[in-house]
């Protein structure tokens, strides 16, 4: 019965999550990008802190919870849905392009983000386990947060260009179809965008408001599934950074899926900005905020990750940095992602 509950809830919240992306899509079009993802990324990041704050309030064991929400978004956005974008994107066009100055962007404040988020707080030598004193903590949480403002700052205000699809004549695309012309080309890309923004568009403040209204039933709901996700860590035998899976699945499932259209769209620029707006709002955001609720609710917190954990995260951001400082992308650069994501995986139920 309790399993039936927890698939039922599951799916309720999945279902509500699903209206908060269709939103936030109404809302790029209505507004354009990066405004359109920057949205989308806000809203999940809301849900991601309500849902590990719930979780860590419920159980009792449940202090490397975050760290393990985290490493979780990171594997399944940097390994599995930037691999299965690449991957998409290269058996159907070959090579597609992308504007390298915004992936580096994205890269340079992440790398260093998720170092002293998850890394850094293994040697540190203020507490006795992998966690940060409360000095530490409000340091970490302030300047984490000014870094990613100033990011924002630059992705909304001051190179907005760095984030936008390059043109399709613009010489950085070969694609298997090459035959093509340069006016077929970019019919090719309008007609794409048009079928992937096939929604019923409304005001901007109706979908504003909706966009509210969908987020809420989740965070209302967060206590129920966090008391769900604790009784079947334990009933089942599961590892406990599972719950840091399920978590990462729920927030970040309808956000894979507008990766995926995108690639097969050839807006790849589109699935980066997701994938990789994702991952650093994870750092930039989630980390702070865990932070936060951490010091008002009295929640001791375990940040640095495992030994094979750090090898893992730190081949991730290094096979990042090697995927997104050329001009094109193609499907092998998917299948080595993809096959980090599975070990992810299988280090999870076998450590």
């Amino acid at each position: 019965m309790q399993m039936f509950y927890f698939f039922w809830l599951f799916g309720v919240m999945l279902w509500c999550a699903f209206g908060v992306v269709r939103h936030a899509d109404c809302l790029a079009v209505k507004l354009g990008e990066p405004y359109g993802t920057l949205i989308l990324t806000l809203s999940v990041i809301g849900i991601e802190v309500s849902l590990i704050v719930s979780i860590m309030l419920t159980g009792d064991s449940n202090e490397p919870l975050a760290r393990d929400t985290m490493l979780a978004v990171l594997n399944i956005v940097l390994n599995g849905m930037v691999g299965v974008s690449l991957l998409l994107g290269g058996l159907k066009y070959g090579e597609q392009p992308f504007n390298t100055q915004g992936a580096r962007s994205f890269l340079s404040v992440l790398i260093p983000l998720a170092t002293f988020s998850l890394i850094l707080p293994r040697y540190t030598t203020s507490t006795a386990d992998p966690s940060l004193s409360t000095g530490q903590q409000i340091s970490f949480a302030l300047m984490i947060s000014a870094l990613y403002v100033v990011f924002l700052a630059t992705q909304s205000i001051r190179h907005k260009s760095f984030f936008i699809q390059p043109k399709p004549h613009s010489g950085v695309a070969l694609s298997f179809l090459m035959a093509k012309d340069e006016d077929e080309d970019e019919k090719h890309a309008k007609d794409e965008d048009d079928h992937d923004h096939d929604l019923e568009i409304y005001s901007t403040g109706y979908h504003a408001a909706f966009l509210i209204m969908t987020m809420l039933p989740i965070v209302l709901l967060s206590k129920k599934f966090a008391v769900l996700v604790d009784f079947g860590i334990a009933g089942f035998g599961m590892p406990a950074a599972f719950g840091g899976v399920l978590v990462a699945l729920l927030v970040l499932t309808p956000e894979g899926l507008g990766s995926f259209r995108a690639a097969l769209a050839n807006r790849l620029q589109r699935s980066v900005n997701i994938c990789l707006g994702s991952a650093l709002a994870t750092i930039g955001l989630t980390v702070p905020a865990v932070l936060i609720a951490a010091g008002i609710f009295d929640i001791h917190i375990v940040l640095g990750v495992k030994d094979t954990d750090m090898i893992l995260l730190l081949l991730t951001l290094i096979l990042s940095m090697i995927t997104f400082t050329g001009s094109r992308t193609n499907a092998l650069q998917g299948a080595v992602h993809l096959v980090l994501f599975i070990f992810y995986f299988i280090l999870i139920f076998q450590p």
